[in-house]
């Protein structure tokens, strides 16, 4: 573990998101841009009610409908958001 703690959240940062919350839709820009906004957030709907910040990524959930069929299965049993429900 020499690495800043940045660089290892960033390089597990799916896998994280799983273990954090496993039931998580990516959702919004980040959906779209299959990475973090440049302040490090990770929108994501969960059932999960307060925002968790790790070394350079915060992962901000909220509330929004369970996915959809046209939702595509990602890393890690998580769900992305299709196209179209990611620019709503």
């Amino acid at each position: 573990m020499t690495d800043p703690p940045e660089l290892i959240v960033q390089r597990n940062l799916w896998p994280l998101v799983g273990s954090y919350m496993p039931d998580a839709l990516i959702a919004d820009r980040t959906a779209l841009e299959n990475r973090p906004a440049s302040d490090g957030s990770v929108f994501l709907i969960s059932d999960h009610k307060r925002d968790i910040a790790l070394p350079g990524v915060t992962l901000r959930p909220r509330k929004g409908p369970p996915p959809l069929d046209s939702d595509r299965p990602f890393l890690g049993g998580l769900r992305i958001s299709s196209p179209a429900r990611a620019f709503l």
